[in-house]
């Protein structure tokens, strides 16, 4: 499908097969395949500013991974979406300094 430039049809075809088995080898390549082919499609200058103008420091102990990225998306005005198989509720540690960034 992807051959013949039918990139939704590919993607629901490769979805469908990670849903059943999300290690399937061949799937994963072809998702790969998938993000270079609509990386090439869009425009060559994408940009993304996050609204870390400023230092910012964050520090965590013994915080649940949600509430970590809640508060990350939050403050950088950026979205995350978690794969089902990562614990959003497992509990980590984490000094995180971000100092002026821009990301083009």
């Amino acid at each position: 499908m992807l051959d013949r430039n039918d990139v939704e049809g590919a993607e629901a075809a490769v979805r469908a097969v990670l849903q059943e088995n999300p290690y399937h080898e061949e799937a994963r390549l072809l998702v790969k395949r998938l993000n270079e082919h609509i990386a090439r499609a869009e425009e060559p200058v994408l940009a993304l500013v996050t609204a870390f103008n400023n230092p910012i420091t964050m520090e965590f102990r013994d915080t649940a991974l949600k509430t970590i990225f809640e508060l990350i998306s939050k403050t950088a005005g950026i979205n995350f979406i978690f794969d089902k198989t990562v614990q959003q509720d497992s509990k980590t540690s984490i000094l995180l300094e971000i100092i002026g960034l821009k990301m083009y």
